[in-house]
Parts: structure tokens; sequence; C-alpha cells
């Protein structure tokens, strides 16, 4: 978890505003939110979208197997634009995680009538505008998902919210806000602040470029195992 006071001292520090366990004045950080935020404006018109990972409850149904997800969707809400693998099932107050799989993966099953108490595999089709998740085996019983996805983040609201951030994303922003601040302020960019921008930057939109769809192999093989299997047990 991160915030955005955090990524500003950071990138200050590096930029040679601040000394080794200093922190800016609140009129100082304020500022430098608005530059954080237009350098994450610029980002998103150049389809460079910035994510954070976003946890929200929603109730699963007995006997239901598929829940549209989007803005008027069953579960209603932004639409993600992908799933996290670390999304579980609460039953009971007893917590159980969910293998995340491919809509492929997920279209090997044979018999997808299957019902259990406790589902164990989920997946993400990504209809637009409203996508659906999926469970497998069907859920016998009522329950609640607790869902972890990728949303955009296109804006920090306040200087002390608490966010979760994909692998190197934190990076990327601490580093370009860097040459953001050095700009603003007349200050010198150096080679060191150039390089790791760049490198940083990259290192996401080849991430999010060309397709946010996952692939999981390994979930998929498991899979199409398990589908020849399917009518023993």
């Amino acid at each position: 978890m991160t915030t955005a006071l955090q990524m500003i001292n950071t990138a200050a520090r590096r930029t040679g505003f601040l000394a080794a366990g200093e922190t800016l004045a609140p009129d100082d950080s304020s500022d430098a939110l608005e530059v954080l935020n237009t350098m994450m404006d610029a980002w998103a018109t150049n389809r460079l979208m910035v994510y954070q990972i976003v946890q929200e409850v929603f109730s699963i149904v007995a006997s239901t197997t598929s829940y549209t997800i989007g803005a008027s969707g069953v579960w209603n809400t932004t639409r993600p634009v992908r799933l996290d693998d670390s999304s579980f099932i609460r039953i009971n107050d007893i917590d159980y995680p969910l293998e995340l799989v491919t809509p492929d993966s997920y279209a090997a099953v044979p018999m997808k009538s299957v019902t259990s108490t406790i589902p164990y595999l989920i997946t993400y089709n990504f209809a637009y505008p409203l996508a659906t998740v999926s469970l497998y085996p069907t859920p016998s019983e009522a329950g609640s998902i607790y869902l972890r996805s990728w949303k955009a983040l296109q804006s920090f609201t306040a200087l002390t919210t608490d966010l979760a951030l994909p692998p190197g994303y934190r990076r990327a922003i601490e580093w370009n806000l860097c040459k953001e601040l050095c700009t603003e302020y007349g200050r010198p960019t150096t080679a060191d602040i150039l390089r790791e921008a760049a490198s940083s930057k990259q290192g996401i939109t080849s991430v999010n470029a060309p397709s946010m769809i996952m692939q999981n192999e390994v979930g998929y093989n498991r899979f199409r195992g398990m589908a020849t299997n399917i009518y023993q047990g």
C-alpha cells in the first residue's frame, strides 16, 4: 500500500528538494499533488493507464453461476479492466481462495452444471459495457465474494488515501514525477532521472499493450486435465 504523499516525498528527495528523512510542507505537497495529477492526465491521453487494485464485496446467490459486472450490472460498480488473482469466497465466515483462469480454460469444462458448496475457479469475460464473472462449480449456498480487480486510476483525490498499485507502477510514478518536479521548479534533470523515468514507464506500457487479456497456461493445463476426469469422484 502507498499514498500520493509518500510517492511525492520520495520523488522530492530524489530530485534534491529534500534531504533524507525530510518531508514537504503542506503547501508544497498540495502543489506537488497538482503536478502529479497533471502527469496522470497526460498519461491517460497516451493510452498509458495507471491502475489500482480495488477490493469489493458482492453477494453470491445459490445456484447462480455468472454475474454481470459494470455500471447497472448485477454487481453494480465500475467495470474492471481485469481481475486480480487474489479474490476469494467467504461462506459462513470462512475464506476460500479462487483460482483465476482464462475464458478458454473455463470453456473447456464439459459439465458446467456441477454444483458445490465452495467454488474454487473464477473467470472474467471481457464483454463491454457489462463484463461477466463466472464461478465453478456453481455455488449451492449463498455467500460473499471479495473481488479484487484492476481499475483505472486517473487522479489522486487526496494526499493520504491508501492505494494498492500493481507491481512496477509505484516506481514508474515516482521516477516520472521526479522529472516533472524538476521541470516545474527549474532544477536540472539528471541523466539518472531521465533513464529511470523512461525505463520504468516502458515497463508498465509493455504490460498494458497491446492487450490486458491474461494468459494462464498453468491454469489452462490443469483445467484440461480436470476436464478429462470430471466424472470421477
